[in-house]
C-alpha cells in the first residue's frame, strides 16, 4: 500500500482535529505543518516529531516536492493563491468550508484544479453519514411538503468570524452544512429570498453580520424549503437546534447533526442515534481517492462546492439587497 504524504495548512482546533483523523489512518505519513502562527505551529508540529514546520504554504510547497496531499484549515479570506499552487503542483487538497468569501476566488481555483486535474474534497463531512443516504432514498418514494433546516447556536469565539469580509457571515461560514446537505437531498436551487436582523448580540468592532435570518428557497424539482440561522444563543442557558426537518405526506423526519434522526408516523417514533465519525469517514475518502486517483470517491468536489458556496453568497445577496434572488 502506497503512503501518502499529507501536508497541514492551519493548526488551529480544526486543523488538529483533522490531525487526530490523519494520524489514526494507515499509510499516511504527516510530512509538514505551516500556519503564521508560530506559538500554533510549535505546538501541533509537537504531536509529529518528525515533521517539518514552514511559516507559509508557499515555503512548503517549495521545499516539500513530494508531497501528496494537503490539508487546508485556515479562515477563509487567507487561502491566497494556495489552491492555484497546490493545483500546478499536482498536490491533492482536502479544504475545509467555506473554499473562499468571493465567486471571483472560487472560480479562479476550480479552473486552476480542473486543468491540473488533481484529486479535491471539502469539508461537508454530514454527506458522509450514511443516515442521510437513507434519507435521500426516503425522498425518492415520499412526497416532501414542507422542509425547514436550522443552525440556530451562539456566535464563535473567533475574532474574525461576525466580520462578513471575512467568514462570509453565518449563512456562508457554519449554516453552509444545511445549504449543502439541502442540495444533496434536493437538488439545486433555483431561487432564494433572505431577511435577516442584527442588535440581538452585544455590538462588536468590526462586527456586521446578521445575529439571525431566515430563508425561503424554491429549488429547480419544485421542492421548497425554509432555513433559519441564529448566532445570538446563550448556550450556558438555551439549547441549540442544529439540523433540519422534513414532513412527509405520511410521516415525519427530523435530522440532528450531531445528535441522531427519529423517524416518526402513527405507529410512533423509531430514533436512530449516530456519533458525528463521518469526519473520519470524510478523511478516510479523500486518502483513498488519492492513493487510486479516483475523484468518484469523494461525496463533495470543489467543483460541488462551489454550487453550494453560489447558493450561500446568494442568500447573503438578498439580504443585502431586500429582493428574491435568481440562481
Amino acid at each position: 500500500m502506497k503512503t501518502i504524504k499529507v501536508g497541514m495548512v492551519g493548526c488551529g482546533n480544526f486543523g488538529n482535529f483533522h490531525l487526530t483523523n490523519l494520524l489514526s489512518i494507515p499509510g499516511v505519513e504527516v510530512v509538514a505543518f505551516a500556519t503564521g502562527n508560530r506559538e500554533k505551529l510549535l505546538a501541533t508540529g509537537k504531536r509529529v516529531p518528525s515533521a517539518r514546520l514552514y511559516p507559509d504554504h508557499k515555503e512548503m510547497l517549495e521545499q516539500e516536492p513530494e508531497l501528496d496531499a494537503i490539508v487546508v484549515s485556515i479562515t477563509p479570506y487567507r487561502h491566497g493563491d494556495l489552491e492555484v499552487m497546490a493545483a500546478k503542483r499536482g498536490v491533492a487538497l482536502y479544504i475545509e468550508k467555506p473554499i473562499c468569501v468571493t465567486m471571483e476566488e472560487a472560480e479562479r481555483n476550480l479552473a486552476a484544479i480542473e486543468q491540473a486535474g488533481i484529486i479535491t474534497s471539502v469539508g461537508y463531512q454530514g454527506r458522509y453519514n450514511g443516515e442521510i443516504d437513507k434519507v435521500k432514498k426516503i425522498l425518492e418514494n415520499h412526497t416532501a411538503g414542507l422542509v425547514v433546516g436550522k443552525w440556530i447556536y451562539s456566535v464563535p469565539d473567533l475574532p474574525w468570524w461576525r466580520t462578513r469580509a471575512k467568514s462570509g457571515g453565518q449563512l456562508v461560514e457554519q449554516c453552509t452544512h444545511v445549504f449543502d446537505l439541502f442540495r444533496y437531498l434536493f437538488g439545486e436551487p433555483a431561487s432564494i429570498y433572505t431577511v435577516g436582523c442584527k442588535g440581538l448580540n452585544p455590538p462588536q468592532p468590526e462586527a456586521d453580520t446578521e445575529d439571525c435570518s431566515y430563508s425561503t428557497v424554491a429549488f429547480k424539482n419544485g421542492q421548497m424549503a425554509a432555513i433559519l440561522a441564529g448566532c445570538y444563543l446563550d448556550t450556558t442557558k438555551a439549547v441549540g437546534d442544529i439540523g433540519f426537518d422534513i414532513y412527509l405526506e405520511d410521516s415525519k423526519i427530523e435530522y440532528g447533526f450531531f445528535t441522531g434522526v427519529k423517524y416518526i408516523d402513527q405507529s410512533g417514533t423509531r430514533e436512530v442515534p449516530f456519533e458525528p465519525v463521518y469526519h473520519k469517514l470524510a478523511m478516510e475518502a479523500f486518502v483513498s481517492a488519492v492513493r487510486d486517483h479516483d475523484q468518484s470517491q469523494i461525496k463533495s468536489s470543489y467543483a460541488d462546492a462551489v454550487k453550494t458556496l453560489a447558493f450561500t453568497l446568494a442568500a447573503n445577496r438578498s439580504l443585502e439587497t431586500g429582493t428574491l434572488v435568481q440562481l
